[in-house]
This record gives C-alpha cells, structure tokens and sequence, in this order.
C-alpha cells in the first residue's frame, strides 16, 4: 500500500473507530480472559497476544490505534497475553463459521474471484498473474456477490432455527456476526456449551450435517401397516380410554 493510500486508509479507520468503538467493545464479553490482536496498516503481519483490562482499555487501543483488522479469540484464558503453550485454556465459545465458498456442490464462477497482492494490497481483474505496481505474485482471492451472501444468510437462518428446536438455545442467547469476507459467524452465549470439550462440540456437528444417519431406503414404508400392526400387537397394554381412541384412528386407516 502507498503512502497516499495508508494515509487515506487510517483517516477513514479513525473515523470509523471513533464512531464505533464503544459499541465493538461494548459487545464482546469476559475481555480479560480474551486474547486480542489486530493488523498494521502499512505493513503485513499480526500484533498478537494482547490481554486488555476492560472495554474501556480495549476502545482507546482501538481508537488510538486504528487497526486495518482486529481480533479477539473465541477462547477463555487465565494468561492470554502469553504464548500458546502458557494461556491455560478455561473454556471456549461455540461459535458455527458459516463460509459460502465451502457449501457442498457449491460452484463459483471465475468472476467471484480477483486477484490480490500481498505486498502492496492492491487488486487486479481474473487471471492476472503478477502486479503491475511490484511485481510480485499475485493470490486469488474470493470477491462474494449479493446472491452469495444472500445463501450465507439463509444458511445461518436454518441453523438458528435448528439450534432452537433441537438444542433449547433461545434467540436472546445467540450472536449473528457477518465475518468480514465469505459469510456468518453464529455464536452461542450460554454456559453450557462453553465447557464442551472437542468431542462434544464435533457431536454437534455430525448431529447438523446428519453423520452417520442412512436417509435412502430400499423399500418405501408403509406406515398405515406398522401402526395398525402395533395397535394389534399391543392392544392389551393400554386402558380402556387409550383402546377407544385406537379403535377409532384404526376405523379411519
């Protein structure tokens, strides 16, 4: 990025900061235990391994700094400003990544995507290989259309669904976040599932993609027969009210 470029980029930055910055803080809970990290503007790479006191340290860093990206973790630990190996992970949110390039039998066509340099940060049209500012490799990167986002969103919509009829988790305790780039981040904030571990969490991830359940069959089924069959079978087991009530569904079969 030039300079004329960085300039303009932190201005805005700034601005938007300035304007926002109570409210980021404002919606991230527990920022002591959280790792934070953010981008340079003029250059590449991650400060990570910050720790913050409050949301009050974490929207002046914000505002002073004005990161071209920022970052909390979705983790818990007692010493997030260390390294990995020293944090202690406590607990962890549940958080469901809803990415539109990574539905199955999903097929983007070459226009989705433009070609970004690393270096400089500037973007090219498809099928360009090097930049023409530095000279350096270009990388494909994914340019998301209306339609796209518009399938995330209906995605992220059924599994909140899906999370309130299955699982019990109330509206008011989840969190619908655009990611930034390919589509949702949904977020449960709720107790319980902060303390599951990787198995459990991957449990509940067979249980939405339907892992391991045969939905094909052979033969169709013919339910009127397997009802009728087990109100004949077990006829003697129910009450008196009960054989009434099965005797008139079984008239109307």
């Amino acid at each position: 990025m030039n300079l004329a470029n960085q300039i303009f980029s932190r201005q805005i930055l700034k601005e938007y900061y300035f304007l926002y910055g109570n409210q980021i803080a404002k919606h991230i809970k527990e920022i002591p235990k959280r790792e934070f990290a953010y981008a340079f503007v003029d250059r590449p790479g991650l400060k990570r391994h910050l720790s913050l006191e409050n949301s009050e340290r974490l929207c002046d860093m914000l505002k002073t700094i004005s990161p071209l990206h920022f970052y909390h973790s979705g983790a818990y630990y007692l010493f997030p400003d260390k390294e990995m190996d020293a944090k202690n992970w406590i607990e962890a949110d549940l958080i469901f990544d809803i990415d539109v390039d990574h539905f199955e039998n999903k097929e983007l066509p070459n226009q989705d995507f433009i070609e970004y340099c690393k270096l400089c940060h500037n973007c090219f049209p498809p099928s360009t290989d090097i930049c023409i500012k530095c000279n350096n490799k270009l990388k494909s990167k994914l340019w998301l259309n209306q339609k796209d986002l518009l399938e995330a969103k209906n995605e992220a919509v059924r599994l909140i669904k899906v999370l309130n009829q299955s699982f019990g988790v109330h509206e008011t305790n989840m969190m619908l976040y655009f990611s930034g780039s390919r589509g949702f981040h949904v977020i449960l904030d709720k107790n319980e599932f902060k303390n599951l571990d990787q198995s459990s969490r991957m449990d509940i991830v067979d249980y939405m993609r339907l892992t391991g359940y045969n939905l094909s069959y052979s033969e169709p089924i013919d339910l009127k027969n397997i009802l009728k069959q087990f109100i004949q079978d077990d006829y003697k087991i129910f009450d008196k009210k009960e054989r009434k009530m099965l005797e008139s569904i079984k008239k109307k079969m």
